[in-house]
């Protein structure tokens, strides 16, 4: 019982690294709550960072989940798994070092399936990246995806307690994303203009190198 609840709490305090702030504020100097859409997640640090530092992100976020998911399947089994990869995600939706703020629980959702299921991760951010690219709308691509992640789990033999995480997990992903959802039906979503993007990319690759 006693480790039990050492694993809840790790999972709280895994899922409540705010890495993009980290990353932003002691590397890149800015505090990334102040630019973009302001929220503390991979894709805003993306937007405003670039790739690079969005793609560290996005791992870093993956591994909390992964790591939460593991430390709970370790200690207590399949079903602790579940709660110490829900908590994860709630943590990092609200987290204590950024006084209950934080950002979507995308990347740490899909790092804990991916202790489970890698297979159906893999498919779901393919679905991400062809989604991402074609409408350029990253919302759409997330709440997309974590949508056919509950049908890759299930494809892929998983079982009712990882299709349960799974269906709880995407819809706090989509409460979570309610105001990008009222801003697409608005038509003010942001959207990433990847011509634009890569054309900044090198003309800034172009200017350091002068």
């Amino acid at each position: 019982m006693l480790y039990s609840v050492l694993a809840l709490f790790a999972a709280y305090f895994l899922g409540a690294i705010p890495w993009a702030y980290i990353i932003s504020k002691y590397i890149c100097h800015i505090n990334i709550m102040e630019h973009g859409s302001g929220n503390v997640g991979a894709t805003n640090t993306f937007r405003v960072l670039g790739p690079k530092y969005g793609s560290v992100v996005f791992l870093l976020d993956l591994g909390k989940g992964f790591a939460a998911a593991m430390i709970g399947g370790l200690v207590g089994g399949e079903t602790l798994s579940v709660f110490t990869g829900l908590i994860a995600i709630v943590a990092h939706t609200l987290s204590i070092f950024l006084h209950f703020k934080g950002g979507k629980g995308v990347a740490t959702g899909a790092g804990v399936i991916f202790w489970w299921c890698p297979p159906a991760i893999i498919c779901a951010l393919i679905v991400w990246a062809v989604l991402a690219l074609l409408t350029g709308y990253i919302s759409v691509a997330s709440i997309i995806a974590c949508i056919c992640c509950c049908i890759f789990i299930a494809l892929f033999d998983g079982t009712f307690l990882q299709i349960l995480f799974c269906s709880l997990a995407v819809a706090y992903i989509v409460f979570k994303h309610r105001s990008n959802i009222k801003r697409l039906y608005q038509g003010t979503e942001n959207r990433v203009d990847w011509k634009e993007l890569i054309k900044k990319r090198r003309e800034k690759k172009e200017k350091n190198k002068s």
